[in-house]
């Protein structure tokens, strides 16, 4: 095994790995007339390569040799910086290759004219739907209760409330706050179903961060559908929106245990 290299030198070549320039701490250690030729961007003159770079730096050999052997980027292919397809419908600006979170935000409505028919009876809708296979889906209004906008708003920012953070309000200030039906947020796996919420346009709310929106309502598997379709690596979806909802149908009547009420913080 050769003669470890010492961090800073590491870092050097992190730094330049890959690049088609080189960077400013390199740059101030070149000869100085490669520094003008830098500067200057004169055309015809070639950008030095990592090794070369260290090689004027003054570095080792043995360092220059190892840079020379680190494997870059396959011939005609440059180190991937750009943003990965947006979402139909956003009105962030882009999602990053890293981002295997995905915020949902909007007005968020149990809303039957978007839920998907069921193929096993006739004029009969399904309120629920499968979380699909690899995908978590995590809900922070109880089931039939709204959610303060700065609840959503800290779920945006990154920062999820946990059950200790928040709590039940009613609506009309009739009865004492209590506490959230535990546990809490509400985590959902494949195979489990979650309620077939409509994900509406986020008009008159405070969004922050980048979170999924949408320009016309879109029931909430439709959404999830589209962040999986457009989103390499997306693992986690969080419903920042309300969970509000009322059907006088038999089958749905029970969907919604806290109608009247909201999350809020404590």
């Amino acid at each position: 095994m050769g003669k470890p290299l010492a961090r800073h030198v590491q870092a050097m070549i992190a730094a330049s790995a890959g690049a088609t320039r080189p960077s400013p701490a390199v740059q101030a250690k070149l000869a100085p007339h490669v520094q003008a030729a830098i500067q200057a961007k004169r055309p015809g003159v070639p950008q030095p390569g990592p090794a070369v770079q260290l090689a004027s730096a003054g570095v080792a050999p043995h360092v220059r040799a190892a840079v020379a052997r680190s494997p870059g980027p396959p011939a005609g292919v440059a180190p991937r910086t750009e943003p990965l397809r947006p979402v139909a419908g956003r009105t962030a600006s882009t999602i990053q290759r890293a981002v295997t979170e995905q915020v949902v935000s909007g007005h968020g409505r149990f809303n039957e004219a978007y839920l998907e028919a069921d193929p096993q009876a006739r004029r009969k809708k399904l309120a629920e739907f499968e979380v699909p296979p690899g995908i978590t889906v995590i809900l922070y209004a109880a089931p039939g209760a709204a959610l303060e906008d700065r609840v959503a708003n800290a779920i945006e920012s990154g920062r999820p409330p946990t059950q200790a953070d928040v709590i039940l309000k009613p609506n009309d200030g009739s009865q004492r706050p209590r506490p959230v039906p535990a546990p809490y947020p509400y985590v959902y796996r494949h195979p489990a179903k979650v309620i077939n919420y409509t994900v509406g346009p986020a008009d008159g709310l405070h969004v922050t961060g980048t979170p999924y929106t949408v320009t016309a309502p879109k029931s909430l598997k439709d959404v999830v559908d589209d962040i999986l379709a457009t989103n390499v690596g997306v693992t986690t979806v969080h419903y920042a929106c309300c969970g509000a909802g009322y059907s006088d149908k038999r089958d749905f009547t029970d969907l919604f245990p806290y109608k009247g009420w909201y999350v809020d913080f404590q």
